[in-house]
């Protein structure tokens, strides 16, 4: 095996724990760098729990027991009707510092590090986004789970619904009961970036797995990881996966980006397929096999470097001297149309005051949006012309010149 880290991957909620509690049962505690933190404190003790450089062992286990009693006493306090939405995962987290920001070196992991260079074996979790800002030189093979985008946005939609709060009823309510908060951004951006990764590292072995076959047929997939790692008893691990950790199911929710991801997502698992046919070590190998998968790859990078897309759409901003505020797409499309959006970009306008001398008033400064942030025009206005033509001179005087306040 080449020497590295055996690393798990995927998007977000592409179910990378369970495949961590895989990896723990065949391998062993010893095996696994992380720690196991329940959602709403991992964020505030994790870094604490790693031993420090040059720190005593003996000082590191009672550091470590300090902490555990301030978990166990923030988790007491924790009201009933909040545990019911620890839903991140339901066996917990396996992560360390490498999970997000990649495996790059670090006094910190001084030790950890050199002991992986001459062929220590060690599994870590790193998220989709952390591996392509990894050195290659600490990957061995990763395990990259893939999973359908309207499942991963409902999962997601689940963790941001954990918030209740009681009413004037008396009665208790979730804050986002009325929101639909179910959008594929965050696995288009991410499964990119591991797109990226792959055409720049052609030589990492890697295997694919989907989640939704994991849950489905768990023996094979297990199976088919173990043929992969080459190491460790796998059967172990039989009785890890259950049906209940597939709980979000696919919606028929509207969004613009949906396009985005399912082309995306065809793509990605088009090039999975063609790079799971090779099980071997042999580099000259798996570089032939990854060139074949380079054109759906590839594929997604220029699908998604064209701005016209509509994930790239909703990152847009830009300052408008204009109305003095950051403006988006959407809101620029509203303000051009003359309405009361306009109206009150205008009345926000006059009421704020210029920044340093450089914003003038409304009335000398341009539209950027009809001089070249609009996508979809046909021509544009010079500065000059806009500044001109300045629309909002126009406007109705109040609100009472909309109908219906439109």
């Amino acid at each position: 095996m080449k020497k590295g880290f055996l690393v798990v991957s995927g998007c977000p909620r592409s179910g990378t724990s369970v495949n961590m509690d895989i990896q723990r049962a065949v391998h062993g505690d010893a095996a696994i760098c992380g720690h196991k933190f329940p959602q709403e404190i991992r964020k505030h003790v994790k870094a604490e729990f790693e031993r420090r450089v040059g720190e005593p062992s003996h000082v590191w286990e009672c550091r470590r027991y300090l902490i555990s009693k301030d978990v166990a006493a923030e988790e007491a306090k924790t009201p009933d009707h909040e545990r019911e939405f620890r839903d991140m995962n339901p066996e917990e987290f396996w992560e360390m510092a490498f999970t997000v920001k990649g495996i790059i070196y670090h006094p910190h992991f001084k030790v950890l590090l050199a002991g992986i260079r001459r062929g220590d074996f060690k599994v870590v979790k790193v998220v989709s986004q952390g591996l392509i800002a990894s050195d290659p030189a600490y990957l061995g093979k990763i395990i990259y789970s893939i999973r359908h985008p309207r499942a991963v946005a409902k999962s997601q939609e689940r963790l941001i619904r954990g918030f209740n709060f009681t009413g004037e009823d008396g009665k208790e309510h979730n804050a986002f009961e009325d929101m639909v908060i179910h959008t594929p951004e965050m696995f288009v951006n991410v499964t990119v970036q591991a797109s990226q990764f792959l055409l720049f590292n052609p030589g990492t072995p890697i295997h694919f797995l989907h989640f939704e076959e994991l849950i489905r047929e768990p023996k094979r997939v297990i199976d088919d990881m173990s043929e992969f790692v080459g190491r460790g008893d796998y059967s172990k691990a039989y009785e890890i996966v259950q049906p209940k950790l597939n709980r979000s199911k696919h919606e028929d929710i509207e969004s613009p980006l949906w396009d985005d991801a399912d082309f995306v997502y065809e793509h990605f698992c088009a090039a999975a397929e063609i790079i799971n046919t090779y099980k071997g070590d042999n580099r000259r190998s798996v570089e032939s096999v990854r060139r074949k998968a380079e054109k759906p790859l590839t594929e997604i990078i220029r699908y998604m470097s064209d701005p016209k897309r509509n994930t790239n759409r909703e990152k847009r901003h830009w300052a408008c001297y204009r109305a003095r505020s950051q403006v988006n797409e959407a809101l620029c499309r509203e303000c051009i149309k003359g309405g009361i959006v306009a109206f009150n970009f205008k009345s926000h306008s006059e009421s704020t005051p210029s920044s340093h001398g450089v914003t003038k008033h409304w009335s000398e400064e341009p539209c950027l949006f009809e001089c070249g942030m609009d996508l979809d025009r046909g021509s544009y206005l010079s500065i000059e012309e806009s500044i001109e033509n300045n629309f909002w001179l126009n406007l109705p005087d109040t609100k009472e010149g909309f109908e219906d306040g439109k």
